[in-house]
């Protein structure tokens, strides 16, 4: 591009020198262009034999470039991560789906003593699915998961049930919707061919933050716990280790990415499996 010469060429250099790195300035926390806009800005100050400028110009350009490639770094061993936390939840799911085609009905959220009194989990049960057989083997499943008995199998780390991006070791991650209306009711056992709604819309698990049961624990996430009844047109926060959502699984075994903002009766009508509602929620049309 030539200017006129003169003051009115140098008055017009200058002003777009001075737009370019304005412009690159704004644009820098929002989209890479801003870089290449404020790099061209030095550019010019350079051609202007402006090397004060340049030099200052160019320092705030590589601190920005330094920033972009730092947030970058961060969030591909996030990336890795998340993914292989939907791994995990599609081979538990894979082994619930086996468990009910061998026993033809899902395991009990809670094994439970005589007295009613809870002993073990439903990941406890579902071991030998998870090619986890010798584990289970050891397990006394007449005592609690608590008993100094099954002190052993509490205290084996199953990376499986733990999402990579929580920090404490033992936790699981991954929790059934318990409740009558659910696939894990507080009593009894579900079948498949129970649950009338689709399948393909009925949650199984749902995915959580940290700390909330060990692996072996009989403690999950009762549907009165995820969903405030009082006021289901309210926005429910979903949290995981993960920003911004958490991973679902459906009782197909579809894995899910579902936004951290949703609706209370939707997911109310997603964890039932008998409701009859339809559902009009656009995260379940969006895959992992």
């Amino acid at each position: 591009m030539k200017f006129p010469t003169g003051t009115l060429g140098n008055v017009l250099e200058w002003t777009l020198i001075a737009a370019l790195l304005c412009v690159g300035l704004v644009l820098t926390g929002v989209t890479p262009l801003g870089l290449i806009l404020w790099g061209v800005g030095c550019f010019l100050l350079y051609k202007k034999r402006a090397y004060v400028l340049c030099t200052l110009f160019s320092f705030l350009l590589v601190i920005s470039i330094a920033d972009y490639a730092a947030v970058f770094c961060m969030s591909c061993p996030d990336a890795g991560r998340k993914s292989q936390c939907a791994n995990n939840m599609r081979n538990i799911v894979l082994a619930l789906i086996n468990y009910e085609s061998a026993h033809q009905r899902f395991p009990a959220a809670v094994r439970l003593d005589k007295e009613g009194r809870p002993l073990q989990s439903w990941r406890v049960e579902t071991l030998p699915f998870l090619e986890l057989q010798n584990l289970y083997s050891r397990a006394n499943l007449k005592k609690p998961w608590d008993d100094p008995v099954n002190a052993n199998v509490r205290n084996t780390s199953i990376p499986l049930f733990h999402c990579p991006s929580c920090r404490q070791e033992g936790k699981c991650n991954y929790l059934a919707i318990t409740g009558p209306d659910t696939v894990w009711p507080n009593e009894g056992k579900v079948r498949l061919k129970d649950i009338s709604d689709d399948p393909g819309e009925t949650l199984l698990l749902v995915e959580v933050a940290d700390g909330l049961a060990d692996w072996s624990e009989p403690k999950d996430l009762s549907l009165e716990e995820l969903c405030d009844s009082k006021n289901e047109e309210k926005t429910l926060k979903l949290f995981s280790v993960h920003s911004g959502g958490a991973h679902v699984v459906f009782c197909d075994g579809f894995i899910q990415w579902m936004r951290a903002e949703t609706l209370v009766k939707n997911l109310r009508a997603l964890a039932t499996r008998n409701g009859g509602e339809k559902i009009e929620l656009d995260e379940r049309k969006q895959k992992e």
